[in-house]
């Protein structure tokens, strides 16, 4: 069995808007700036899809490179 992950992030990381993903839980956010942002996808914990803050600490998260899908099912 091989497994390959290439995760290649941009040298000075992405320009906000951007999805960032926490560094210690699995929470995504749609990030509009350093502090400002809104849960996106969560499959567990405090903050409740939606909730927006605007007091995030952008340095708790790194570069989503993956995809969220949103819709009203």
């Amino acid at each position: 069995m091989k497994s390959i992950v290439r995760d290649e992030p941009e040298p000075n990381g992405k320009p906000f808007p951007k999805l960032m993903i926490s560094k210690v839980t699995d929470v995504i956010m749609l990030m509009t700036s350093e502090d400002t942002g809104t849960v996106v996808a969560r499959s567990d914990g405090d903050n409740q899809l939606g909730y927006y803050n605007t007091m995030w600490d952008a340095k708790n998260f790194t570069d989503f490179t993956g995809s969220v899908t949103l819709s009203n099912d």
